[in-house]
């Protein structure tokens, strides 16, 4: 499970980090009240925490459950294999 809860979290980092800037929030939309809380050079924790977990979940660990239980007569193959 290690092994997909990672590879979440930093796609969770560079989405909502690099990619759309709301690490940097300070208030307003879409941090909202929270975006007044926790704030670290330039970074809101609260709100950075909280979104790497959440991608961690719902964006990648779920959907490879997902796909798991819908297929698993693949569960066991490599869906990355070269063959």
């Amino acid at each position: 499970m290690g092994t997909v809860i990672l590879p979440g979290g930093a796609y969770g980092i560079m989405e909502e980090g690099a990619g759309v800037h709301t690490f940097f929030e300070t208030s307003g939309s879409p941090a909202g009240i929270i975006g007044s809380y926790g704030h670290l050079f330039g970074i809101n924790w609260v709100w950075a925490a909280g979104l790497t977990v959440f991608h961690s979940i719902y964006s990648i660990s779920l959907p490879i459950l997902m796909a798991g239980l819908f297929f698993p007569h693949h569960i066991s193959k490599s869906w990355m294999d070269r063959d």
